[in-house]
């Protein structure tokens, strides 16, 4: 069944199965099975309910006389094996994590550890042990060490010794066991020597994993963080290139820490991004007010985010002025408020001095803006000392968006997916401009400098990106850039791409 197929719930093993080179071996139910059984977290789970089992088993082929003393232990070790299901926790944590990630790559250096380890307990414990059991006392069967006033020795047997030389080895020194003859008293300190020298080689080598470790965790959480971003600007990307009225619903909100006067000295708090209800189709008016949380962009800032925003808008859209409108109407924008902005470290009272900035579109691009939109940049007054701002700003725009605006900005996209095709396909080998061979009926034709191009002959369309483009026969195209053509793969259809 599936609850046995672990590597579905792992997400290394997933990501294995999925990328490795190798012929992936379907393993047998009874395999699954088994693998499943002795799962660690399983494992667990059978630990921390075992001793209740056995506690009952035990009741009924005793008849329901259990000893008490034999009771009171059961009872002790079944409330004990629950605390080991918080184990299957550690997992969840980035702590722990790291931790077992740096024991997985330190095991030859916790072999040679623990080896080196075990070799000085026993060789330091029988020393020690000879050296410090003193007398042996007949009348009462213990040995004694004159040294020490008579008292028996608490080095009774070779394990007993283990224990002064293990604590000595790990540096511990409780002090409850001590050497009190010269013979003993060196063999201690060439413990200790040892122990430092065994100790210090395997523990670099961890320390050294664990950094490495803990960067290779940072390094995948931004590239996980930068996946996610980039999914998402994708997906807004190509929101905007099917349909730039796109652009006329995004509203983003930064906060920052102005301390001083100018955009320089500003500080990243924050942003977040809201989709207004703006419908092109309904002529409803619209009141909203959204509590936003703030989430970290790092290319702005490198540094911890939290808190929230308030914001508040309205919308009074208007009837068309002419066939060409699409969208129009009045645009009011609310910032109300804030909480739990992050502090601020270099600051005595820790409390940032906060403004928001505001970024919409209310306009589409214009006769003379070939395509490009410019955006209403507003910004609150400055709300000091405080982590719960409150600012109560207004900002107003008349939001107008026609059909010519619209179709550039559709072409300006359409320039932009052709510009990151043709920085996709890579360097392009430049050819001599001078040898011109006729266009044929399906090509692609310079007109002038201007950038106008004419597809199949029929129409003029100014594309505008410095570069004019000339077709050398049906199976290629060429790109004129500052004399020299340059040939792009793919013929007339690697354009559109």
């Amino acid at each position: 069944s599936a609850f046995t197929r672990v590597e579905l719930t792992n997400e290394e093993e997933l990501i294995d199965c999925m990328t490795k080179e190798e012929t992936l071996r379907s393993p047998t139910g009874p395999q699954r099975m088994l693998t499943f059984a002795l799962h660690w977290p399983n494992i667990i789970d059978v630990l921390a309910i075992l001793p209740s089992y056995m506690s009952w088993i035990m009741e009924d082929f005793s008849g329901g006389a259990i000893p008490d003393v034999q009771h009171d232990l059961m009872g002790k070790v079944t409330r004990l094996m629950r605390v080991v299901r918080a184990l299957r926790l550690g997992r969840r944590f980035e702590a722990v994590i790291i931790v077992v990630n740096t024991m997985k790559r330190s095991l030859r250096a916790l072999w040679a550890l623990s080896l080196n380890l075990t070799l000085g307990v026993l060789v330091w414990g029988a020393m020690l042990y000879y050296l410090e059991q003193g007398v042996y006392d007949p009348d009462t069967g213990a040995f004694r060490r004159p040294e020490d006033g008579n008292l028996p020795t608490p080095f009774a047997s070779i394990p007993h010794s283990f224990w002064f030389a293990m604590v000595t080895a790990t540096t511990v020194g409780y002090g409850d066991v001590v050497p009190v003859t010269n013979g003993g008293r060196v063999v201690a300190g060439l413990n200790m020597v040892y122990s430092l020298c065994v100790l210090a080689l395997p523990i670099g080598v961890i320390g050294s994993n664990f950094d490495m470790v803990w960067k290779d965790f940072d390094r995948e959480k931004r590239d996980e963080q930068e996946v996610r971003d980039n999914a998402e600007w994708m997906v807004r990307d190509a929101c905007f290139a099917l349909d730039p009225l796109s652009y006329s619903r995004v509203l983003t909100v930064e906060v920052l820490h102005s301390p001083m006067p100018g955009d320089n000295n500003d500080i990243f708090l924050g942003q977040a991004s809201a989709d207004l209800d703006l419908d092109a189709n309904s002529f409803d008016k619209v009141d909203r007010e959204l509590t936003l949380p703030l989430q970290e962009n790092r290319s702005k800032g490198n540094r911890t985010i939290s808190g929230n925003i308030t914001i508040s808008y309205s919308w009074r859209p208007s009837r068309a002025a002419s066939a060409d409108t699409v969208l129009r109407g009045h645009l009011t924008i609310n910032v109300l408020c804030a909480s739990e902005l992050g502090r601020i470290d270099w600051k005595t009272s820790w409390q940032p001095d906060a403004r928001v900035r505001l970024t919409f579109h209310p306009r589409c691009p214009g006769d003379s803006s070939d395509g490009v939109i410019v955006p209403q940049v507003e910004m609150t007054h400055v709300v000091w000392d405080d982590r719960a701002p409150t600012w109560n700003c207004s900002f107003y725009a008349d939001v107008a968006w026609t059909k010519d605006g619209i179709n550039k900005r559709r072409d300006k996209e359409r320039i932009l997916q052709c510009r990151s095709a043709m920085s996709l396909a890579g360097p392009l080998a430049p050819v001599s401009a001078t040898s011109e061979v006729p266009a044929t009926a399906t090509g692609v034709e310079r007109h002038g400098s201007s950038g106008d191009v004419a597809c199949d002959g029929s129409s003029t369309r100014k594309i505008g990106f410095g570069a004019s483009i000339r077709s050398r026969d049906a199976g290629r195209l060429g790109v004129d850039v500052g004399g020299a053509l340059h040939r792009l793969p793919g013929g007339p259809r690697g354009l559109r791409g």
